[in-house]
Order: structure tokens, then C-alpha cells, then sequence
């Protein structure tokens, strides 16, 4: 560099052809200095510019940083606003309920859950309850009644932890109760200490809807036509039910429902049956096919036919109240079941016939067939019978964490 500006330098200082202008020659170490001095004024002007860009390129882009992390808490406020939340109800919500309620109890325990306030799969509870495995139940009028876990019949039935009275032992009878003032229906199969002791098969526990459960104000109504073929009789069944919950602020939050459900049905059952004899008689020459010889002759034959009308009228009341902070609640549950109803039957009983056989009477595995009774004695019979059923089951009680691991009730 130093040695171009000189050579230049030289080339300015000589004397052109075409002027006579004198110009003063400069000593070649003067040269020297002077060029120096502006190679080094020059460097130094270089790096103060580019010490000054890149300041302000670092002061630019810590500007840019601080402005973006200042904007950063509000895109993720704005991103966290617009979330979507998907809500799944219905028949697949109920059913991810109940295998959630399954899958994080220690016991083993099976659940039905409503789809909806008043929306159990069936309009009975020992109906609903007989799609869980190990759970048969026991029918009256062709109306499940009661259930047996497990095979056995002794069972215990509590409505939200208490016990209940009802017909039998195991408490009241599932017919006598609504199944759409129930939420959650479960069946415990291995009690804990903590449960109450009598059931061999299980546990039936019946749970209804609390008020502080629900978002906002909500009711449900329905009817429902059931009709029976036999007795030609159309059954109005309806249910209906109202609850909210208002928040008081400091002095906490209060919930009221309220249901109510009619049934009025009538209904038949049909009965045949027979008594089973074995007689030392020979069928066409031939011994009975009993290890004894003996023959198998069915005989006093019955047909009996029930008439029954059932009417059903259940009232709940259901009120709540918790606290601002959430560690506790006071309830008062009120239930009342009013079952009403009577039965007439009729039945005719053959009684003293001798057996009759012929070419057509065979044997076979269940006794001697195709045979006759002559001279039996047909004996009529009518009976009634009328039964009313007052049912309540009221609580008041409370539920309070005094810590994580300490609740009292």
C-alpha cells in the first residue's frame, strides 16, 4: 500500500512536457513519514466505523431480542386462549367413564355410568345391571327385581355409602327405585375393611346426582310408552328432573335438584306345571327306561294366570353447599318411594286321572308322552292379593379435608 501511494506521488511530483511549472521536491524520508501518518489516520478511521456498525448492530439486535421476548408471554397467552377443548359425551363418554372408574380403583369393581342426567341404559336397575359380567338377575312379573353376583343371591344395596331397607336382606328392591334419579351404578366384587360387612357376592352401590356437579342450569324430561301385549295395556313411565347451583361468593356455593318419576303398568304372567311320578307300569309292553324300571308319567297338571297393576311414584331432593375453598361440603339428601298395586290370579288343578295309553304313546328322556288322563277332577281356584309400600331414605351429613391425607364425613 505504501508503496503505491509513493510511486504516485513520484509521478505528480515530476514536471509535465507541455507546462513549465516548477514544483518542490520532497525528501524521500519526509515522503515516508507523511504517508504513514495517512495510512494510519485512514486504519484508524476503518475500525472506528466498524467498531461503531457493529455496536449498532449488537444494540439493534438486543432491541430486536428484548421486543421479541417482550411480545413472547402474549403469543403464548393468545395461543393458550384459542385452545380448543373436545368434550366427548353420549353413549362413548359414558362408557370411558366407567372403564376410567374401573381401571383407577384398587377393587375390583364394574360401573354402569348415565350417558346424561336421567339417561341409564335401562329404565330398570337390575335390567342395566345384567350387562356386567358375573351379574344375573332374578325377575318378578318378568321385571328384574334383584341380582345375583357371582352365582349367590346374598348381596348388600346402599344408595351414596348407606344402607338401604327394602322386601329382602339385601335392601331395597331395584324395581322400587328409579333408575333415572341415578348417575353411576357400580358393583363392587372384593369389599374393604372400610366397607360394611353382609355381602357374600358384592356390593350394589347406587349413586345420584349432586347439585354442585352441574355447570349450569339444567333439566331433563322424559316419557315413555311401554305396552304389554297380554294384557293390552299401554304404560305411561315419566321422569323428570331440575338442578342449578348459585355462588355466593365469600359465603360459598349452593346447589338444589330436584326429580320426580310415575309409573303405572299392568301386566300378566302365564304358569304351566305338572307333577312328576314315577309308576311301575309297562308302556307297550315295555319296562320304564329308569334304572328302576320304573316309568316317568307326568300328571295333575296346573294353569295358572296372574294380573297385576303396579303403580310407582318417587320424589329426590337433593341440596348442597361448599365453601369458597373447596375443602369440604354439607348435603341433605331426601328420597321417597310410594309403591302401590294388586294381584289376581286364577288357576285350575286336574287332579285323580288314571293313565290311558295307546299305539301313539312313546318314552323318552323326559318321562312316558302322548297319553291320556281319564276321569280327572279339574279344580278351579282365584286369589288376590294387594300390597302398599312406603319407602324414604333421608340423610344430612358432611364431608371435610382437614389435610391431604385426612378426610372426615
Amino acid at each position: 500500500m505504501t508503496r503505491c501511494r509513493e510511486k504516485q506521488l513520484n509521478w505528480l511530483t515530476k514536471p509535465s512536457n507541455n507546462t513549465h511549472t516548477m514544483t518542490q521536491v520532497v525528501p524521500k524520508r519526509e515522503r515516508y513519514m507523511k504517508l504513514n501518518q495517512i495510512t494510519s489516520t485512514l486504519i484508524n478511521k476503518h475500525k472506528r466505523s466498524s467498531s461503531t456498525a457493529i455496536s449498532a448492530a449488537a444494540l439493534l439486535l438486543m432491541a430486536s431480542s428484548n421486543i421479541a421476548a417482550q411480545e413472547a408471554p402474549t403469543a403464548s397467552e393468545t395461543a393458550s386462549d384459542d385452545i380448543e377443548v373436545i368434550e366427548v359425551k353420549g353413549m362413548l363418554g359414558s362408557m370411558k367413564a366407567a372403564a376410567m372408574l374401573k381401571r383407577t380403583d384398587g377393587r375390583i369393581v364394574d360401573a354402569i355410568v348415565a350417558e346424561d342426567i336421567g339417561k341409564l341404559p335401562d329404565n330398570n336397575i337390575a335390567e342395566a345391571l345384567q350387562r356386567i359380567t358375573g351379574v344375573s338377575i332374578n325377575t318378578d312379573f318378568g321385571v328384574g327385581d334383584s341380582v345375583s353376583i357371582r352365582g349367590l343371591p346374598q348381596n348388600r344395596v346402599e344408595l351414596n355409602g348407606r344402607s338401604t331397607i327394602g322386601d329382602s336382606r339385601d335392601g331395597i328392591s331395584l324395581q322400587d327405585y328409579p333408575s333415572s334419579f341415578l348417575k353411576t351404578v357400580e358393583v363392587v366384587k372384593s369389599p374393604t375393611a372400610d366397607m360394611i360387612e353382609g355381602a357374600l357376592g358384592g356390593t350394589v352401590s347406587l349413586k345420584t346426582v349432586r347439585p354442585l356437579e352441574l355447570d349450569k342450569l339444567t333439566g331433563a324430561i322424559s316419557l315413555d310408552g311401554e305396552y304389554a301385549d297380554k294384557t293390552e295395556n299401554i304404560a305411561p313411565i315419566f321422569s323428570g328432573s331440575i338442578g342449578n347451583n348459585w355462588d355466593f361468593d365469600e359465603m360459598g356455593t349452593f346447589g338444589a335438584i330436584a326429580m320426580f318419576s310415575y309409573q303405572d303398568r299392568e301386566i300378566r304372567q302365564d304358569e304351566t306345571s305338572s307333577r312328576v311320578k314315577p309308576q311301575d307300569i309297562e308302556i307297550n309292553g315295555q319296562e320304564g327306561n329308569t334304572p328302576s324300571g320304573n316309568a316317568i308319567v307326568r300328571d295333575e297338571h296346573s294353569v295358572e294366570q296372574y294380573v297385576e297393576k303396579r303403580e310407582r311414584t318417587a320424589v329426590n331432593l337433593s341440596l348442597q353447599w361448599a365453601p369458597t375453598s373447596g375443602n369440604g361440603m354439607v348435603y341433605l339428601d331426601l328420597s321417597g318411594t310410594k309403591r302401590s298395586g294388586e294381584q289376581a290370579g286364577n288357576s285350575i288343578l286336574g287332579v285323580v286321572g288314571s293313565l290311558s295309553t295307546d299305539a301313539n304313546t312313546t318314552q323318552g328322556a323326559n318321562g312316558v308322552n302322548n297319553y291320556t288322563l281319564t276321569n280327572e277332577f279339574g279344580i278351579p281356584k282365584t286369589y288376590s292379593d294387594f300390597r302398599e309400600t312406603d319407602s324414604f331414605s333421608n340423610a344430612l351429613g358432611a364431608e371435610w379435608n382437614l389435610t391431604d391425607s385426612i378426610k372426615i364425613s
